[in-house]
């Protein structure tokens, strides 16, 4: 566990984006309650965050370095790998996009760029966590 942070990477899908597959890294984060994305991965999935940011914010998400609004993004598959290499898939009715507020200078800018999508309780409730040396599992 590299800096105390887990990550877990899976592959997203959105059909009625056409979004399929589409590796995503992720942080484990207890302390937040949905799964969400940042607006830069969303891009990077090809969802237009013009059209997805039009309407109003469904949330404001806070944490540490302060707050977003939260856009819903509906009807999303992530598929993990299990230790053995089976696809293991969860379905959420809803993810939120972050679309953070203009940085106001470069160092804001920098730790922006920074900022993980994370998995949240919506996720992480379903399983247990085991550990063993430096390894965390998750198991249903």
């Amino acid at each position: 566990m590299k800096g105390q942070h887990i990550f877990v990477t899976a592959l997203f899908y959105c059909d009625h984006l056409g979004i399929s597959g589409i590796p995503v890294k992720f942080l484990v984060d207890t302390g937040n309650i949905h799964t969400t994305l940042t607006e830069a991965t969303a891009k990077r999935l090809g969802i237009d965050t013009a059209k997805l940011f039009s309407g109003k914010p469904q949330l404001r998400i806070s944490g540490v370095g302060g707050s977003a609004e939260g856009y819903t993004l509906a009807n999303i598959r992530l598929v993990f790998s299990d230790s053995d290499g089976t696809p293991v898939e969860e379905k959420l009715q809803v993810v939120f996009v972050m679309k953070l507020p203009k940085p106001r200078d470069e160092n804001e800018r920098k730790a922006m760029e920074v900022i993980p999508d994370l998995i949240g309780l919506d996720v992480i409730r379903r399983y247990s966590f085991r550990f063993e040396k430096n390894l965390m599992y998750l198991e249903k």
